[in-house]
This record gives C-alpha cells, sequence and structure tokens, in this order.
C-alpha cells in the first residue's frame, strides 16, 4: 500500500539513465506483451528521490506544466522561469533533451517530461530529467498518463 501523500509512485523502481533503454532496442526482444522500457533499480539515489517527492508527502506540491506538444525553446522558458519564481515545486515540459538541457539551466527545480512516444525517453533521462510520464491514448478517446520516477 502507498504512503499518505506519496500517490503510490514510491513503490516504482528507480532507474539509472543509463540503464534505461526501450525493450525493443535490446537484442532478441520480443513483440509480445512487454514492458516498454526495461528499468534496473538503484538505492544509491535514495536522498533525491525523497528530495523530489517531500512536496508531495507534505501534501504542498505545485507542478507546472509547459505543455506535452510545446517544443518551443522561448514558451518553455518562459513557463520554466514563471514556474521557479512563482514557487512551483516542479516543472513538467515536452520529452526533449534539448528541452531538459534548457530547462535546468533556468532552474534548480525537478524537471518532469512528458510524451506519448517512450522512445524519446532515454535522451531526456540522460539529459537530467527526474520524472516522467507516459501518457497513451485509451479507445474511449480518454487520455490515461503513467509516472515513472527517474535516475534515483
Amino acid at each position: 500500500m502507498a504512503a499518505p501523500g506519496s500517490l503510490g509512485l514510491l513503490h516504482a523502481p528507480s532507474f539509472t539513465a543509463a540503464k534505461c533503454q526501450p525493450v525493443a532496442s535490446r537484442p532478441g526482444a520480443r513483440r509480445a506483451p512487454r514492458p516498454l522500457l526495461a528499468v534496473r533499480a538503484s538505492a544509491a539515489d535514495a536522498a533525491n528521490k525523497d528530495a523530489v517527492l517531500r512536496a508531495f508527502r507534505e501534501n504542498r506540491a505545485l507542478k507546472i506544466i509547459s505543455g506535452l506538444q510545446n517544443f518551443d525553446r522561448s514558451s518553455v522558458a518562459s513557463v520554466v522561469t514563471a514556474a521557479d519564481k512563482g514557487g512551483a515545486t516542479h516543472v513538467d515540459i515536452a520529452c526533449d533533451e534539448d528541452l531538459v538541457k534548457l530547462a535546468l539551466n533556468l532552474t534548480t527545480l525537478p524537471i518532469c517530461v512528458s510524451s506519448v512516444d517512450p522512445s524519446a525517453v532515454h535522451s531526456a533521462v540522460q539529459a537530467g530529467a527526474k520524472w516522467l510520464r507516459l501518457e497513451t491514448m485509451i479507445p474511449s478517446t480518454r487520455w490515461a498518463s503513467s509516472s515513472l520516477l527517474s535516475r534515483y
């Protein structure tokens, strides 16, 4: 059972960017139903994980989202800067390596990346994203979201 205020994310295994890769890119990968990402747990960054999730545990988290498909550098920079100055605890940007690097130059807030394409995740995590949100279109036209913590 998830701890109060954890949103159930604490039980997801943490993973290191160098060890995170799409399952389909591994040699001998089958096309049967499988997880989208191969993930190895790492206990080395438990303090970092705790720092990122602290605001959620304390029910004071404010994650500002620039947009799932907003790849405009100027717009993303404005949103990230406003989030940083406005007291946000996290910022969520489109899943792009260059946008992650841009955001990291503008703020010390944890960066979440959102994508509908799991193959884009690896480079964004290597660039420094702390959190992943994969969006999936369900046949009923509703969106489903899955958040994963990364680099812990």
